[in-house]
């Protein structure tokens, strides 16, 4: 399963659960993603206690695109946790 946390919601924190085993769920994330992302929030995963920034998703290998420095990588999303703030609230 894959968990988005949205901080600072004018409705408050609102969170958004996937099945990352679903083909269909998992493309509807991915353009979740991308609107997220054009419009300028950021999104982080945290594992093991550092936090990477988000760049996207890619929904046919179930995998975070990171920046890590300079670079991409890639990062299994598999019952991952990201968090998403709003560009007002410091994004």
């Amino acid at each position: 399963m894959i968990t988005l946390l949205a901080l600072s919601c004018p409705k408050g924190d609102v969170q958004i659960s996937t099945n990352d085993d679903s083909q269909e769920e998992r493309k509807r994330l991915s353009k979740e993603i991308i609107e997220l992302l054009a419009q300028g929030f950021f999104i982080c995963l945290t594992k093991g206690g550092t936090s990477q920034r988000i760049l996207g998703y890619d929904a046919d290998s179930n995998e975070w695109i990171l920046e890590e420095g300079k670079l991409r990588k890639k990062s299994s999303a598999k019952d991952t946790t990201a968090t998403v703030v709003a560009p007002i609230a410091g994004g």
